[in-house]
């Protein structure tokens, strides 16, 4: 097994195990048989094909996957039992939200007037289910690195996906829009690819001047990607092959 093999399969088994998602489900979903999947979970009989099936059937795709092997994105799954104390208490998940983005405990009590007990009592709640580390003076320490992924079909998703795509993609007369379809040169994707990351990087500072804005009462979210199609419209003008 080469190195990209090896990389791949221990970011697949470590997504399947959060999920839950035994082998023998993808050997079902997928209509192989259990030792087929035994050897794939081994790194045998890889192929970008395979990879693309259980991607798929693990609620990722082939894309992220090959980005979190470049180092590119940094991703966890919530188990379930995160998930199901999150739903169960909103308060716990806007407030393990605003830590992961960045804000420091202090500047959360000031922004949302918390009072001492209540801060700690929530930030007890989420040290116990194993989001963060909180240590003396409230000081509080990440346990995962990288942004959180909703179990896919999980409590989350069932409760606030479709209502948070809607708020943020859908037509408004404050929302600032613009979608592309083209067939971009080499080159220009290259060219685009550094703007993003320059974008990015600016996005972080303002993330960071605004975690520590006492003052702000509006939250702003801002979606850029630039993607390869899997499906166009102009295909159909190509010959069949």
């Amino acid at each position: 097994m080469d190195v990209v093999e090896k990389q791949a399969m221990t970011l697949i088994r470590q997504r399947a195990r959060a999920l839950h998602v035994t082998q023998q489900k993808v050997a079902g979903e997928l209509k192989v048989s259990l030792p087929t999947v035994k050897r794939w979970w081994a790194g045998r009989g890889i192929n970008v094909t395979v990879l693309n099936k259980i991607c798929a059937l693990l609620g990722m795709s082939l894309s992220q996957l090959f980005a979190e092997m470049e180092g590119g994105t940094s991703t966890y799954i919530y188990t379930l039992e995160q998930e199901r104390m999150l739903v169960s208490q909103p308060t716990l998940l806007a407030l393990f939200d605003l830590l992961v983005s960045g804000e420091s405990v202090s500047s959360i009590r000031r922004k949302y007037s918390l009072d001492d007990g209540h801060l700690v009592a929530m930030l007890l709640k989420l040290d116990k289910v194993g989001l963060i580390e909180l240590g003396p003076y409230n000081r509080i320490k990440l346990k995962h690195r990288g942004e959180p992924q909703w179990i896919v079909g999980g409590p989350l998703s069932t409760k606030y996906r479709r209502r948070m795509i809607e708020s943020f993609l859908g037509e408004h007369s404050k929302s600032e829009t613009s979608f592309f379809v083209h067939g971009y040169l080499p080159e220009d994707v290259v060219l685009l690819k550094g703007k993003i990351k320059e974008l990015e990087n600016l996005m972080l500072t303002c993330n960071a001047r605004g975690s520590n804005n006492i003052d702000a009462t509006k939250s702003y979210g801002a979606y850029i990607r630039l993607k390869e199609f899997e499906w166009d419209v102009r295909d159909v003008l190509r010959p069949e092959k």
